[in-house]
């Protein structure tokens, strides 16, 4: 499949060095876990990929916050065939981020998804994220309150819907 330009330039950049530093430091078969928010979310999907299916390297799972789309849905497929019941993507209820690169341009999300809706209530199913996306406007007007979609795209509220979930996360 293919992937976001941008965001694969920005991993090949530094590429090396990630490799180089996993030799380091996984120098006894530790688990090797990758996460990210925002851009570092693609990053580590990216780099989650390239791991596995470039080095054949194990990886153990991927958590992302805020992640953007990284990849076409042959990419998005693939990905989720070799590793998609080891990602986790959470979305804070109207995180802007989560919704670029727009799917009208063929990009797709990977992993399972954890989203927390505007009261920081915790959802899984898929049910309830495609009607929540059908409720949502997605144009111009989604814009209208940039102070609250930033706060929605925060690691800070991410944690925090975190916290007051961690009894119901699911343990796939």
């Amino acid at each position: 499949g293919r992937v976001h330009k941008g965001f694969y330039d920005a991993l090949d950049t530094v590429w090396a060095d990630v490799l180089k530093t996993i030799a380091k430091f996984q120098d006894n078969a530790q688990s090797l876990w990758f996460t990210g928010h925002s851009l570092g979310a693609a990053l580590s999907c990216l780099a989650a990929a390239r791991l596995l299916l470039e080095e054949r390297h194990p990886l153990n799972g991927l958590y992302t916050f805020g992640q953007p789309r990284t990849g076409d849905p042959v990419f998005a497929n693939r990905f989720d065939t070799e590793f998609g019941d080891k990602t986790f993507r959470f979305v804070n209820n109207r995180d802007s981020v989560t919704r670029m690169v727009p799917r009208e341009l063929f990009y797709a999300h990977v992993g399972r998804m954890i989203f927390f809706n505007k009261k920081g209530e915790l959802h899984t199913d898929e049910h309830f994220w495609n009607k929540f996306l059908l409720e949502v406007e997605v144009g111009i007007e989604t814009f209208e309150d940039p102070p609250a979609l930033i706060k929605d795209h925060s690691m800070d509220l991410y944690v925090a819907n975190i916290g007051k979930n961690l009894s119901a996360m699911p343990t796939w």
